[in-house]
């Protein structure tokens, strides 16, 4: 019966360990899934602790990828890019990260630009639904 309880005990340990391993994403500025009529003058991440940022690229429509400038440079819970310029249509942010404990977090922000085509078919309040974590 000791064993048994010493088992589970580990196993709970372990699990409780692997949730809290991971750093999330808590919150982006603009928020993934949002149609916006020019680009940002810059995207924001926010996580749930310090991380440590290493790249962020956007990947326009065209499939054309470049990176974004981030800062800080060092461990930040909040991030922000330098001027995106994203392309009109569908862009991909993406992020990667090293958590506090070494693991490595990543994810991607959609972002639409409005087009002069789309302006007057995706009403204004409109905002997809996509997850933003990792």
């Amino acid at each position: 019966m000791l064993i048994r309880l010493i088992s589970v005990f580990l196993i709970v340990c372990a699990l409780t360990t692997a949730v809290i391993a991971h750093t999330p994403l808590k919150e982006t500025t603009p928020a993934s899934g949002s149609i916006l009529d020019s680009s940002p003058d810059s995207v924001r991440f926010e996580f749930g602790q310090a991380v440590r940022m290493t790249l962020v690229r956007v990947e326009a429509i065209d499939g054309s990828e470049r990176r974004l400038a981030f800062s800080p440079s060092g461990s930040s819970a909040v991030f922000e890019t330098e001027a995106p310029n994203l392309a009109p249509g569908k862009n991909a942010v993406h992020w990667t990260a090293l958590s506090p404990d070494g693991h490595v977090i990543e994810g991607v922000v959609i972002l639409i630009v409005r087009t002069a085509q789309t302006s007057e078919a995706i009403p204004k309040q409109s905002r997809l639904q996509l997850d933003i974590t990792g």
